[in-house]
């Protein structure tokens, strides 16, 4: 699918629209979604090409391997001004963001979090408020490959919410799990942004 599919909640269950979208693939493949739910819009794109898909325009000798390529990834508009940033992955997750400025590795006080994840911050009290709940804390927890992070874009001016996961998620649970966590992040950040 070239284009976002409109996802609806009054269209129903949102999963059960994803899951029969899903049900269907064929590898490689790549599945947009835009998903509606209350004031939230957000985006889902997942994509796997087994073995890379490239080929280079010009012929060149050199040795290769097929490379796969995998991901899921959420993203989505928020209300918040360049004066909060921060950034987590997982200890094994290559720092491809690299070092954002004002922005420090922290620990914000839950252990098991702290110990499997990497956070970087100019706010570490409002960081420690945005993942104060165990349930969103364990999803990020349990996850491999991935980044979350508040994006800002000079054109078009805007902040986004992007969480990125080096891996191609189908499972419908699994999913909507990884969801519900990345909602309740933005809730949070809206929550800590009028009361900060």
């Amino acid at each position: 699918m070239e284009k976002y599919k409109l996802v609806k909640a009054e269209n129903g269950d949102i999963w059960q629209q994803v899951a029969a979208d899903l049900e269907n693939i064929h590898f490689p493949f790549t599945y947009g979604a835009n998903i509606q739910h209350n004031e939230f819009s957000v985006m889902l794109n997942i994509e796997s090409d087994a073995v890379g898909g490239y080929e280079p325009a010009i012929p060149v000798t050199g040795f290769t391997t097929p490379v796969s390529i995998q991901f899921t990834s959420l993203s989505a508009r928020i209300n918040e001004s360049r004066d909060f940033r921060f950034a987590i992955h997982d200890q094994g997750f290559i720092d491809k963001l690299g070092k954002f400025f004002g922005m420090e590795d922290v620990l914000l006080g839950y252990p098991e979090f702290d110990k499997k994840l990497i956070v970087k911050t100019n706010d570490p009290e409002r960081c420690k408020n945005v993942f104060a709940g165990q349930e969103i804390r364990n999803v990020f927890q349990s996850l491999s490959g991935f980044n979350l992070h508040i994006a800002f874009y000079e054109e078009g001016n805007y902040a986004a919410l992007e969480l990125n996961i080096e891996s191609a998620i189908t499972d419908i649970a699994e999913l909507k799990q990884i969801y519900t966590a990345f909602v309740q992040v933005m809730e949070a950040l809206d929550n800590t942004h009028t009361h900060h």
